[in-house]
């Protein structure tokens, strides 16, 4: 049986999502949505988006964690044809051995096949999630498991995304399962017609960190960088911790090593984060926790970096989310855009749809700047996955709820 920390970590991971402010806010805002796709209907198109988007190859790959004929979950593309935005299911998911419930984003390798994560399914009962692959095959594309994941003491279970290195090695990090039931970080490698997965390391909770649930980033160096949602070194919530950023490195005999750059909950400091991190040019760290800030005893969640000098890493929350027009618990990781900004969603929002904002450095201050709030059920409902950047500057983005059904879109916003 799972533990009470598990399952605790579970409802986090899960539902945290839709947590909401009922406060309303006048303000106007002058960027423009369209959307792209409305889910639905039920047994057909995929239900609920809860990743965000990749561009490849001239169209938008994402995931549904419902929907389809199984009501599992699907992988989708999207893709502007003669000006008009097509989506097509491209694999449903039928909830045993092939996976159940999809909430990661997609990666692509050089030869074109698809790889992503399915929060459930596999071999027994529910199951504990799978690695899959998409190839592309005569105009269709063919599923392929490469990993099962086992649970228990040998191996992790629900797992997050994926990223690939340049050997073509895909990493990532499961939020429960392990030597302590906190989680692993994971490596697969091919080997021959077959994937070898790796234990990188098991997370124990305290000092390290316990329930990884965002994706993972590299440097240059090759270091892993990600976050947790519980564990660290203040034993707040119930004792599970408020979660960490912690840093992987790679050791000459193959064995790899975790620190622990920061622990959440001290102070005004956020709490538990469900999102990975992202990287500047400069080495900085930013991510986002949706609970904490403003008090000690909570708030409506925070942004931060985390910046490396002298030695140490030092934390500092550049957001609070306070006001009702720029949003509240921000669960999705930031952008970069080529100006340097940081953009993401987070609920709440003038209409309490969810919203788009945006954070500005300027003389050394962070600037929280509304940019976009969802106005009705039509126009989307709790933005959830990283936000991807055209080189206009349209944002592109998905929600869970909301559309012609409720089950989901897929938008632009033009600034």
């Amino acid at each position: 049986m799972r533990s009470t920390y598990s399952r605790a970590l579970q409802q986090n991971f899960l539902f945290a999502v839709f947590a909401v402010t009922t406060m309303l806010c006048a303000q106007a805002f002058s960027a423009s949505e369209t959307v792209l796709h409305s889910f639905g209907p039920a047994g057909q198109d995929g239900q609920r988006p809860f990743a965000g988007l990749t561009w490849h190859n001239g169209a938008f790959y994402g995931t549904t964690d419902g929907g389809g004929p199984h009501l599992v979950g699907t992988v989708f593309a999207i893709k502007l044809v003669n000006g008009v935005w097509r989506e097509k299911v491209l694999y449903a998911f039928t909830g045993g051995a092939d996976g159940d419930e999809p909430r990661s984003n997609v990666s692509f390798d050089k030869s074109g096949n698809m790889y992503g994560t399915t929060l459930y399914g596999g071999s027994g009962g529910l199951g504990n999630g799978v690695v899959f692959k998409l190839s592309p095959s005569n105009g269709a594309w063919i599923e392929s498991v490469i990993h099962t994941f086992a649970g228990g003491t040998s191996d992790g279970y629900w797992p997050a995304g994926l990223i690939m290195d340049a050997d073509g090695n895909l990493y990532g990090n499961t939020a429960g399962g392990g030597t302590h039931n906190a989680g692993v970080v994971f490596k697969l490698a091919p080997s021959g017609n077959s994937w070898k997965e790796t234990i990188l390391y098991n997370f124990s909770r305290a000092p390290d960190g316990g329930g990884p649930s965002g994706d993972l980033v590299f440097d240059a160096a090759g270091n892993l960088y990600g976050t947790t949602a519980a564990g660290g070194t203040n034993a707040n919530h119930n004792g599970l911790g408020d979660g960490t950023v912690f840093r992987l490195s790679p050791n000459p005999d193959a064995s790899w090593s975790e620190t622990v750059l920061h622990s959440f909950g001290a102070g005004d400091d956020g709490a538990m984060p469900l999102a990975g991190l992202v990287l500047d040019a400069a080495g900085n760290l930013y991510g986002t926790t949706p609970y904490g800030g403003g008090t000690p005893e909570g708030g409506h969640g925070t942004a931060f970096q985390l910046s490396f000098s002298n030695g140490s890493w030092t934390e500092t929350v550049i957001s609070n989310f306070t006001t009702p027009s720029g949003g509240n618990s921000p669960q999705s990781p930031l952008t970069i855009d080529n100006a340097g900004n940081l953009l993401g969603v987070a609920n709440g929002g003038a209409g309490r749809y969810g919203a788009v904002y945006q954070l500005s450095l300027a003389n050394g201050t962070w600037t929280h700047i509304p940019l976009y709030s969802f106005p009705d059920t039509a126009s989307g409902v709790h933005p959830t996955g990283k936000l991807v950047l055209d080189n206009r500057g349209n944002i592109y983005g998905t929600t869970i709820r909301g559309g012609d059904r409720n089950f989901g879109v897929i938008y632009a916003i033009a600034p």
